[in-house]
């Protein structure tokens, strides 16, 4: 799910996958909620967990955001040599600090990401997109297969 976009945003922020946070199939457990990453995808990308989010200040994330975006980053490209990928070429990119108008929009987003993972993780919601639909698809795919193998 997606929060921004980069065309009118200098951000680009959705609810990742990264981090092991998977849920098809497991109960919504307060471990599980607390461990649901928000993204900021940028170079370098940066990411905090929901349990950071309700836990920490406010304040406090969006000093480390800045600090984060504000320094430089060393970049390291990659080649493809015999199909191997091997180091290229190294580049610093600069960093720039998030205004106070970029700040404040994404904690829009924050709030955004809290309360949907707090929808999602309600136990008929949770049961609902972790455990039905995942088993409806499989059982819709597996009869597709079925039927398309028998024309």
């Amino acid at each position: 799910m997606s929060y921004s976009r980069w065309s009118n945003s200098r951000w680009y922020t959705f609810w990742s996958s990264m981090g092991g946070s998977q849920t098809e199939y497991k109960f919504p457990t307060e471990k599980l909620k607390r461990s649901q990453v928000f993204e900021i995808c940028d170079i370098p990308s940066y990411h905090i967990t929901y349990g950071d989010l309700v836990d920490r200040s406010r304040s406090a994330v969006l000093h480390e955001i800045e600090e984060h975006f504000s320094a430089d980053f060393e970049w390291h490209g990659l080649k493809s040599v015999d199909g191997k990928l091997e180091p290229d070429k190294t580049e610093i990119i600069k960093g720039r600090r998030p205004t106070w108008e970029e700040l404040n929009e994404l904690q829009n987003y924050f709030a955004r990401f809290i309360r949907d993972v707090d929808e999602h993780f309600r136990p008929w919601n949770f049961f609902l997109y972790e455990w039905y639909y995942p088993t409806r698809n499989k059982i819709h795919r597996t009869i597709k297969k079925l039927i398309w193998k028998h024309l």
